[in-house]
């Protein structure tokens, strides 16, 4: 007979931030590769923000690296709106290897936010580009955060 445990408090934030319950061994996976043994602010905040990667790439493995990543590069565009161009313009700063336009539009159709030059992109727009572009290992990102002006 099967007996779920009783989730501990970290699993519960991933849950509530994936939206849905996930098994034992995939929590155990999860709390394996975000090194999630003890429940401190930093890694909740490390859950909750690998649960937003995990819905919008759901085939990628999320790692501690790419959730620092992705927090690092969405510190520097925090409440950003931007255009297309800019947001390009940021792609060229974030990546060492830039990516081609198809391959930006093709990421633009997975996370259902198509890429336009002209387009106006709001602040969460732009976290969403974020989330998909950190988890990009085919593409490696800049050694430092890259100073956006705009």
């Amino acid at each position: 007979m099967y007996v779920r445990v009783e989730p501990d408090s970290l699993r519960q934030i991933y849950e509530e931030s994936l939206g849905r319950t996930i098994c034992d061994r995939q929590w155990r996976r999860v709390r394996h590769d975000l090194l999630a043994y003890q429940d401190t602010p930093q890694k909740r905040i490390d859950i909750q923000d690998a649960a937003r990667l995990r819905k919008l790439n759901p085939r990628s493995q999320i790692t501690l690296q790419v959730v620092r990543r992705y927090q690092k590069y969405a510190d520097c565009f925090l409440n950003l709106f931007c255009s297309g161009d800019e947001l390009l313009e940021g792609f060229k700063r974030v990546f060492s290897k830039m990516p081609s336009i198809n391959t930006i539009r093709r990421w633009g159709h997975e996370i259902e936010n198509p890429f336009g030059y002209s387009q106006l992109y709001e602040p969460e727009d732009v976290r969403v580009w974020i989330a998909k572009i950190s988890s990009q290992t085919n593409f490696p990102l800049a050694t430092s955060p890259p100073k956006i002006k705009f």
